[in-house]
């Protein structure tokens, strides 16, 4: 998943278990149906918390950011500011390719197989766009 490292730094920092899953929601339900997170995301502005429904929820995760600006009068952009004081940058980096359909092939094929043979088969699928 697109991410940073900066939600798990600030779990460190604060003293929060921090659960990474597989790709998919129904991981993240999964534990929240069990009582193990109270709060859980992914980068598509999904967000499902404890006692609402077990399932993404983007309209949720909008509104609360509008809750955190409302209750403590500062923008996002200012609260982000001040994670970070706290905590340092992280910053993603996303990259794009063009690839023909061969190389498509190829790359995919190549992932497939590191998937597989090193990360193991259980986990989420890795895939190149071609946009």
């Amino acid at each position: 998943m697109a991410t940073t490292n900066l939600i798990n730094a600030l779990a460190k920092k604060h003293g929060v278990p921090l659960h990474e899953t597989p790709g998919g929601f129904k991981y993240i339900g999964e534990l929240i149906m069990q009582d193990k997170i109270a709060i859980g995301g992914e980068e598509s502005a999904g967000l499902s918390v404890r006692h609402y429904v077990p399932e993404k929820d983007g309209i949720l995760a909008g509104l609360l950011c509008c809750e955190m600006v409302a209750r403590r009068g500062k923008s996002l952009g200012e609260q982000l500011k001040a994670a970070c004081n706290q905590v340092g940058s992280y910053y993603p980096k996303g990259e794009n390719f063009r690839l023909t359909p061969e190389v498509k092939e190829k790359f995919t094929e190549k992932l497939r197989w590191i998937r597989i043979n090193f990360l193991g088969a259980g986990l989420p699928r890795l895939c190149a766009r071609t946009d």
